[in-house]
């Protein structure tokens, strides 16, 4: 039964593979919701779980980098400090340190395996395991992909693949949500376990005040409410890029309230804390759009539909809660118990102890690292540097904080509100990252918003000149066309 799924996905790889490449693109972003399926049966490569995002990324960054056009993309921005530069030496130190420090540090170091339960008893000696080699390969993978992206976002009908993409990425999250809830009553259960097949600890069937935590076909609650989220805040804030009028004003907000009803119902407290990161940050690109307007029409009015919008909805809320006061009493009951005695559970505890037992690593390695799926934390940072050091924590937190302070483009184009857009749909999952986030992989939407911050900007550098002569010479007409879109 397993073998059906698997040849499934497979030949509609294949299928996207033989296309234009767009295709791999809806791909990608529909795979991002199937994290509990192994594409490749673990009996086959020695228990390690290859899920189908990393794949198709995989596949996506082949088709496009393995050209002469982009090798020489790649070979040029990866050595450009303007550009990708810190993000490479990033990668080189993770590869260093995760080659080295299982052996240099084996049986000295305390720390907490990948693949345990999330009811953890105790911390373990390092020893070099299979996971250093998949959280590598799964980190190559999300670097090669920014290339990737980066590479396409300025050919023509990459830009809107990609809008589109994340919508169709949106709906998949939505549908696997509703088939899991009507899995608990119906045969449909059964049809889900093929697409369930990962070799680690799957969290599926867990109830909190007598509801059943939705998890869609991802390994538990937690991971796809943060899909949810994830996906919420680059519709919302990219999605408003999106050409077409209809996606953009009418599909696009049912996709994004309906993610946010599917997040509720992962009863994650992650996911409630990102909701209300999200909230906070949203309130706060609506305001900043608002000053930043000047005297566009079109921009404005949108602005005061978003904002009309949004007053209709609380005020909405209101009358319920007048016309019901216990109306919300459930919802409330399960944020107080999943955020507010958050502290109180043995989970938090766990996660705390994660935390510290990294931390130490870290120090007890004398800042080198334990190597990427040497130890799990509950806070990105400490991820980021227990698993590559502290050179590797400086060079990946030094690029990030470059791309948040490198100027916007002066024309007012859709570069300039690419990047700025996701500038703004990075900061929720980068603050719950912070609180609860377990490892140092960014997957695919943070490699898209890498691609867009450190290349997407339109400027007369020496890459994005060499990468057009060939269409001036062939098509000149067509080119020039080409050069006047953003």
């Amino acid at each position: 039964m397993e073998f059906l799924p698997i040849a499934a996905f497979w030949a509609l790889t294949l299928l996207a593979l033989l296309g234009d490449g767009k295709s791999l693109v809806y791909l990608l972003f529909s795979a991002l919701s199937f994290g509990s399926f192994a594409v490749i049966p673990p009996g086959l490569t020695g228990g390690l779980t290859f899920t189908p995002a990393p794949m198709v990324s995989l596949i996506l960054a082949a088709r496009i980098l393995l050209t002469p056009t982009g090798f020489a993309f790649l070979y040029q921005t990866a050595f450009d400090l303007r550009r990708l530069l810190l993000l490479m030496l990033y990668w080189v130190v993770a590869v260093i340190v995760t080659l080295l420090a299982p052996r240099l540090f084996a049986g000295q170091v305390e720390v907490i395996e990948v693949r345990s339960t999330i009811l953890l008893l105790g911390s373990v000696p390092l020893q070099p395991t299979t996971q250093n080699l998949s959280q590598l390969a799964y980190m190559t993978i999300s670097i090669i992909t920014v290339f990737a992206f980066a590479c396409v976002l300025k050919r023509p009908g990459w830009w809107t693949a990609i809008l589109q993409g994340l919508l169709l990425g949106g709906v998949v999250a939505i549908v696997t949500g509703l088939l899991d809830m009507a899995g608990q009553a119906s045969p449909i259960g059964a049809a889900l376990a093929p697409f369930r097949t990962a070799s680690y600890a799957l969290l599926t069937d867990v109830e909190i005040l007598g509801a059943k935590r939705v998890v869609g076909l991802m390994p538990e609650a937690s991971a796809y409410g943060g899909l949810c989220i994830s996906l919420i805040a680059a519709l919302h804030f990219l999605g408003r890029l999106t050409p077409n009028a209809l996606m953009r004003d009418t599909i696009r907000p049912l996709v994004v309230l309906g993610l946010i009803v599917m997040a509720a119902l992962s009863t994650s407290s992650a996911a409630y804390v990102a909701l209300g990161a999200f909230a906070g940050v949203a309130g706060l690109e609506w305001v900043w759009r608002l000053l930043t307007a000047g005297s566009g029409r079109t921009d404005l009015r949108r602005l005061w539909r978003e904002g009309a919008f949004g007053i209709a909805a609380v005020m909405a809320l209101a009358l319920v809660i007048m016309a019901n006061p216990g109306v919300l009493s459930p919802a409330v009951d399960m944020v107080d118990r999943m955020v507010f005695q958050k502290t109180t559970t043995s989970s938090f505890k766990e996660r705390t102890m994660w935390t510290a037992v990294s931390w130490r690593a870290l120090w007890d390695t004398y800042g080198f690292g334990v190597g990427l799926g040497g130890t799990r934390a509950s806070n990105a940072f400490v991820a980021v540097a227990s698993n590559t050091g502290v050179l590797g924590a400086a060079l990946f937190y030094g690029f990030l904080a470059w791309l948040f302070l490198r100027p916007l483009p002066d024309s007012p184009d859709v570069a300039r509100k690419a990047m700025a857009a996701a500038r703004w749909a990075f900061l929720p999952g980068f603050t719950v990252g912070l609180l609860v986030g377990t490892s140092a992989n960014f997957g695919a939407l943070g490699a898209l918003y890498f691609a867009i911050l450190a290349v997407a900007a339109p400027s007369a550098s020496r890459v994005e000149r060499e990468l057009r002569p060939r269409r001036l010479i062939r098509n000149p007409g067509r080119a020039i066309a080409f050069s006047r879109r953003p």
